[in-house]
């Protein structure tokens, strides 16, 4: 399994832009296959009355595969996601289902490219993780606010606009916190999620995966965009991997990364604080010799909530060759 593979029910062959023109009916207009996933396909759409571009999900039809009822999964993600207003949330505007059980729905269309891609073409800067992790940060304490946790939060899961703002996509593994409605049907004996990402008590049999899981699967993104690597057994801090990354963010990295998520940070948006300390307080840059080792001593990091850096553009690339390579939410 790669670091990208996500656990899922099994693959499908997703339907044509013209077969699922076909069931949609008169209103909308499919234009292309934009990407797929276990979960379903996505495609680029037009809502015909109102003349907007959308991102279309169209489910597998209606079935039961190894305990997973699809119907159930997506009512949850549908209405988990419409209760999110937030710039930094992908937005949807409907769902539905066709005569033959066939599960859809239509959301905010992304014109931009996913974090994934971005750090793959090597484009990323320091300033880019000054801007671009406050974001998420924030967007992601408000989705833990509003009682929801992601549970795969991963650079394909995060898009880049042409404008340089985050959008997260994908809530498909949300769950529901405690007292907040009822909780997501991946609770039941199953781990999900992307594994490198995954904070270790989800893989635990029946353990009780909240809101700090994102805190650790945000540390990874964190670590990797700095690195350009994901962090697996006796990791190097950021700042003895790269010349140039400044030394505070091993302190931030370390303690998003702390296998007792009691000793993590307790919200989200705390992290986000400390990477905005650092670009309100840039420290020069200092050449460091890699050296071998499993962690550091935590640093104590002062949060200072300014504005983010504003980071120099990066060349988006859409690649539209192969409708596979390039997928806008997700799917």
């Amino acid at each position: 399994m790669s670091e990208n593979d996500t656990l899922t029910p099994p693959a499908f062959v997703p339907l044509t832009p013209t077969e699922l023109d076909a069931k949609l009916g008169p209103h909308v207009e499919v234009l292309e296959l934009i990407g797929k996933g276990g979960m379903g396909a996505v495609y680029k759409a037009r809502q015909i009355r109102l003349n907007r571009v959308v991102a279309l999900k169209a489910l597998p039809p209606l079935e039961k595969r190894d305990g997973w009822d699809f119907h159930e999964r997506f009512q949850m993600e549908a209405r988990a996601m419409a209760k999110l207003d937030h710039p930094g949330i992908v937005t949807i505007h409907d769902f539905g289902e066709t005569e033959d059980n066939m599960l859809y729905f239509m959301m905010e269309y992304v014109d931009g490219e996913d974090l994934h891609r971005l750090i793959q073409d090597g484009q990323l800067s320091v300033e880019h993780v000054l801007s671009w992790i406050p974001q998420l940060a924030d967007a992601l304490e408000y989705a833990h606010q509003k009682g929801m946790v992601h549970r795969d939060v991963k650079p394909a899961n995060l898009m880049i606009t042409y404008e340089g703002h985050v959008k997260i996509t994908d809530f498909g593994l949300v769950k529901m916190r405690p007292g907040r409605g009822r909780a997501g049907l991946t609770e039941a004996s199953l781990s999900v999620g992307t594994p490198c990402y995954l904070a270790p008590e989800a893989f635990e049999s029946g353990a009780d995966v909240d809101h700090r899981a994102d805190v650790f699967s945000l540390g990874v993104v964190l670590y990797e965009m700095l690195t350009g690597m994901v962090p697996r057994g006796a990791w190097l801090p950021p700042s003895q991997c790269r010349i140039g990354i400044d030394p505070r963010f091993d302190a931030i990295v370390y303690r998003a990364l702390q296998t007792n998520r009691d000793a993590r940070y307790q919200r989200i948006a705390e992290l986000g604080a400390d990477v905005l300390a650092i670009a309100a307080e840039p420290q020069p840059r200092a050449r460091r010799k890699p050296v071998a080792m499993t962690k550091t001593e935590p640093v104590t990091v002062t949060p200072t909530v300014v504005g983010p850096a504003t980071p120099p553009p990066v060349k988006v690339a859409v690649v539209r060759e192969n409708p596979g390579s390039v997928d806008r939410t997700k799917g």
